[in-house]
């Protein structure tokens, strides 16, 4: 059996998490991505002298809450736990990536034409990219891993 305080470094075998603590993770992520997101959108909307502060803070948290779930959804993936779970730079480079890729498609429907769409993509997965990065260091000064706590 596992101790609380032990480490997982890899080669001790530890239960896949419960569907429950999959769930309460992957919605406290997107919260916090959430709150991420509005702030990135005001950001924003303030740096380019736009008028419209509660638009830009609706759509910056509906699209940190997708990136949030997304990779909160993913991070259950056993070999990204393991990987993950091994260092805090590859915790955030895996989730600054998922990010980037849960943004692009989620940009990538708007457009009118291939130049936007890519166009779109890209932007997308910047944006998704700066959340999931700051996402992943939050959650990593947080301690925030899946561990088995018997």
């Amino acid at each position: 059996m596992i101790s609380s305080d032990s480490r997982d470094d890899g080669n001790s075998t530890s239960p896949p998490p419960g569907v429950k603590s999959i769930l309460i993770n992957a919605a406290l992520m997107s919260l916090i991505s959430a709150i991420l997101g509005s702030i990135l959108g005001l950001t924003f909307c303030v740096a380019t002298g736009c008028h419209e502060l509660v638009s830009a803070a609706a759509v910056g948290s509906l699209f940190g809450g997708w990136v949030g779930l997304f990779v909160g959804l993913f991070r259950s993936i056993r070999s990204l736990r393991e990987l993950q779970n091994r260092s805090g730079t590859w915790m955030i480079l895996v989730s600054t990536l998922l990010a980037g890729i849960a943004g692009a498609v989620l940009f990538f429907p708007f457009s009118e034409g291939l130049a936007m769409a890519l166009y779109l993509a890209l932007e997308g997965a910047v944006a998704g990219g700066l959340i999931g990065a700051l996402l992943a260091i939050i959650l990593r000064v947080g301690g925030m891993t899946y561990r088995s706590r018997s």
